[in-house]
């Protein structure tokens, strides 16, 4: 539990605990041989909108002002109120935003676009400022830069009209890097050591007597950590001998910048690249760098943690003996191999409509052709490849004594075959494994072929769910159609929960088993929707809480749920838990009542924890708002 003082006072533990992380790097010393990356704040290098990921403003005092207006085309501004007394060298008394990197992470160099003004000026005592500083820490003058003192009679640096113009740009100098921090600060700092207080009630236009906008920062961000592998398998991994689409899985984690990409390489040479998981679009490399590195919006772009499970198509390399590298790669470029060994392709080399090298024609009522290189048809006459024998529409032809021919069902396609090869596959997201907000509309997709390639179409594909909880039952979805390519596709239920997708094709209709099969998982974020009445209060007021959990099914003990608190831009705090209840659709109420007096605004939200009879990943609702006058 926590109280209401304890929400309003989280913030205040920021710079401690930032400076206590900056001596601990300190102390251990950069890495050697560090993969990097880009992540813009604010705004790109070529000016688009860009997150703000990264970026806190530490409590200040009331008079003191620190605004995101990134979205609006402005910047992260940090500025002294015109018109109040601002005492110097107070240490409530100051704006700033500040910048902390993943931790285990440095920011190797870091290119700045920045405005600012003292106009509040200065007097006999103390004088506005405002600077940069690669510490957060304050008073670490090695660490400290870009200052501009009124004192010192500089009343502005950079354009606040143009936030990319080239007197805004700022290259931080070595001094200030090789740490996780940078800091925007404005600040009343005085001249003699006495009680002083700046100047007030300039009618600075602005509004501040000093400020520092930041409209936009390249960082470059280092990282040593390599990702970690684990429970390789598929027909990649294991088989001597591959063919038509053979398949790798693992286990993937990385615990800074994320797992970001898969690298088959044949031979000595790249011949695929994969992000497996791009993360609604966070994983993306947005581009617009000189040095090659790859440039994201977020400092932890890709996934954490991924169950990987990826296609490679054999038939695009000779038949034969290969060298196979398959490594993953965080963010940062730093690499771990997934395999290193040789595979021997055997692709038959026999187009659709061709005949075996030793088969007899399997064109006759009996459908007598052999497993040893017969021709196999479709209504008893026509040829699809080597070594598979011939099968009827009407049930008449063998499927080389299968279990599916023995079942006596129709056909299941043109071109059916008990050796096809079956994709799937989330659409827009290579991979097996897909992660997301819940209702989202979701597509699954994949190719049905014949061996050597010949589409199977009109043939029906299986495809059930099977929620992630315990006790839980697959049940079967509508049933897509492949079409003249082969290819097939179904949009699942928007209401869908974590759980594995499970696709299968039979080569006969009512044959008791598949013939080939594909799993992928879902992992869906749970969804919340919260409301808050009334959203103005005063001290010793009462506000009411609502809400409901979206998806299903809720426990017969009901769903926990966590309220959450923070004042804007900080972190968020629990002070109650909750419980969504089972008979009423997941439905929950709550009241609390305020014991300090404001004025504070706070953000509201209720935390979905993961659960293993809840089928559902850790998921927030909506934020709301209440003003506490």
């Amino acid at each position: 539990m926590c109280t209401h003082a304890r929400i309003a006072a989280s913030a205040r533990a920021v710079l401690a605990t930032a400076t206590v992380l900056t001596v601990a790097v300190a102390v251990a010393g950069p890495a050697a041989r560090a993969g990097e990356y880009h992540v813009y704040s604010c705004r790109t290098p070529s000016g688009g909108v860009a997150p703000t990921d990264g970026w806190s403003a530490p409590e200040h005092s009331l008079n003191d002002s620190t605004v995101n207006t990134c979205e609006g085309g402005g910047g992260l501004i940090a500025g002294l109120g015109d018109g109040h007394t601002h005492l110097a060298d107070s240490e409530s008394d100051k704006a700033t935003w500040s910048f902390q990197a993943p931790r285990g992470e440095l920011i190797a160099s870091a290119t700045l676009w920045r405005a600012g003004d003292t106009s509040g000026g200065s007097n006999a005592k103390a004088t506005y400022l405002f600077w940069l500083s690669g510490d957060a820490s304050i008073g670490a003058e090695a660490q400290t830069f870009d200052e501009c003192a009124a004192s010192n009679g500089c009343t502005s640096e950079g354009s606040s009209s143009d936030p990319l113009a080239p007197g805004n740009r700022l290259i931080v100098p070595t001094s200030a890097l090789e740490s996780p921090f940078l800091s925007l600060n404005t600040y009343c700092g005085a001249k003699l050591v006495v009680e002083a207080a700046c100047p007030e009630g300039k009618d600075d236009p602005n509004g501040y007597a000093a400020t520092i906008e930041l409209f936009g920062a390249d960082l470059v961000l280092s990282q040593a950590e390599s990702p970690t592998v684990s429970a390789v398998a598929g027909s990649l991994a294991e088989s001597p001998t591959v063919s038509g689409t053979s398949d790798v899985a693992f286990e993937a984690s990385d615990s800074g910048s994320g797992v970001y990409e898969v690298v088959f390489k044949v031979d000595g040479s790249v011949v695929s690249t994969v992000v497996p998981e791009a993360d609604g679009g966070r994983c993306h490399d947005v581009g617009g760098t000189t040095d090659g590195l790859p440039a994201f919006l977020y400092t932890q772009p890709c996934p954490a943690a991924l169950s990987v499970d990826l296609p490679f198509d054999t038939t695009t390399l000779a038949n034969g003996t290969h060298d196979l590298l398959v490594s993953v790669l965080n963010a940062a470029g730093n690499a771990t191999t997934v395999l290193d060994r040789k595979i021997t392709v055997a692709n038959s080399a026999t187009p659709a409509g061709g005949t075996g090298e030793s088969g007899s024609s399997g064109n006759g009522a009996d459908g007598g052709g052999s497993n040893g290189g017969g021709t196999s048809g479709t209504n008893g006459t026509g040829s699809s490849s080597a070594g598979t024998s011939g099968s009827t529409e009407s049930g008449s032809g063998s499927a080389g004594g299968s279990s599916a021919a023995a079942a006596g069902g129709p056909a299941n396609g043109e071109n059916a075959s008990d050796q096809a090869t079956l994709t799937a596959v989330w659409r827009g997201h290579p991979g097996q494994r897909l992660s997301g907000a819940y209702g989202a509309e979701r597509t699954v997709e994949g190719h049905l072929t014949a061996p050597g390639g010949a589409p199977i179409a009109d043939a029906q594909i299986e495809v059930s769910e099977l929620p992630n909880y315990s006790g839980a039952v697959a049940r079967a979805l509508p049933t897509p159609r492949t079409g003249a390519a082969g290819r097939w596709s179904l949009v699942l239920p928007r209401g869908s929960s974590s759980g594995e997708l499970r696709v299968a094709y039979r080569s006969h209709l009512g044959a008791p088993t598949p013939v080939a099969a594909r799993t992928l998982t879902l992992s869906v974020r749970a969804g919340v929707e919260l409301r808050i009445a009334p959203r103005v209060a005063v001290a010793d007021g009462e506000i009411r809480f609502a809400g409901r959990l979206l998806g299903g099914p809720v426990p017969a003990g009901g769903k926990q749920l966590v309220l959450e608190a923070r004042s804007p831009g900080g972190h968020w705090v629990e002070f109650h838990v909750i419980r969504g209840r089972a008979g009423d659709g997941g439905r929950f109420r709550f009241a609390y009542r305020f014991h300090l007096p404001g004025p504070v605004r706070y953000q509201f939200r209720a935390l979905c924890e993961a659960e293993a009879d809840y089928p559902f990943a850790v998921g927030s609702s909506n934020v709301v708002g209440v003003y506490e006058r």
